[in-house]
């Protein structure tokens, strides 16, 4: 299979040049609001480094997200993710329209889902209210379909356990299925199948130039004080009068005038 699209708990830095040439678009990294300076966490000069590379830049928050034996997941996990991932996608560089992904990472079903999921991703919805970046969900088919439908999540990413609950009915359907675990230019990376729009990004250099363009733009309604005295109108100029005399006088007048 020829591999597009990877997520990776390294700093996979030194390997973009290698990524690239063997074809890699995109690289997912993490955000963590209980862990915010972790190892496998993007920073923005990593970020910088991926796009400087000429890959895309994907963001995926894993917090608890109902891990067996770890924390849980709740409404008030929701707005502490949701708070901390609104901010630092901002500070990683991240365009208006870019997707963070909130991993639920346990297979919930039935009640669980009821009154532990959706309660996390309304918080998370709400954090992001200004609609500025759109939601993820990365989890089981069964979470992917029910956040999904009840419009607290832009786009899903199916997580790679087949065996989870609903895995098969939402796999044409996600906009990233997770592929199987392996190793790729020294990295331990989770090869990914992207169905469209998958909520990724690039630095686009654009906003600097868009300021010089306006700037030119504010310069020309707005010249300098020079400019501005130099194309003024200038005011009428008194007309010579007309020298007295008959006309013989006049007419010798204007043929040479005195000095």
């Amino acid at each position: 299979m020829n591999i597009l699209i990877i997520d990776t708990p390294n700093d996979a830095t030194a390997k973009l040049p290698a990524l690239k040439t063997i074809g890699i678009k995109s690289v997912f990294g993490y955000l963590s609001s209980i862990n915010p300076n972790g190892p496998k966490c993007w920073t923005p000069a990593r970020v910088k480094a991926a796009a400087a590379a000429g890959l895309r830049i994907g963001l995926v928050h894993e917090g608890w997200g109902g891990a067996p034996g770890h924390g849980g997941i709740s409404a008030a996990d929701g707005a502490r993710d949701g708070a901390y991932c609104r901010k630092r996608a901002a500070e990683l560089g991240a365009p208006k329209g870019a997707c963070v992904y909130f991993a639920c990472d346990n297979d919930f079903v039935g009640a669980q889902i009821a009154n532990l999921v959706i309660p996390y991703f309304k918080a998370i919805r709400a954090a992001f209210g200004d609609g500025f970046y759109r939601v993820g969900v990365y989890g089981s088919g069964a979470v992917c379909a029910a956040v999904s439908g009840a419009g607290l999540a832009d786009l899903t990413w199916e997580a790679q356990s087949r065996g989870w609950t609903g895995y098969a009915g939402w796999e044409s359907k996600a906009a990233i299925v997770q592929g199987p675990c392996t190793k790729l230019e020294g990295l331990d990376v989770d090869s990914d199948v992207a169905h469209g729009d998958i909520g990724d990004f690039d630095l686009d250099p654009a906003p600097a130039a868009a300021s010089s363009d306006a700037r030119e733009r504010a310069d020309a309604a707005n010249p300098p004080a020079q400019d501005q005295a130099k194309n003024a109108p200038q005011p009428p100029q008194p007309e010579t009068p007309a020298p007295a005399g008959n006309p013989l006088e006049r007419f010798l007048a204007d043929i040479f005038p005195h000095k």
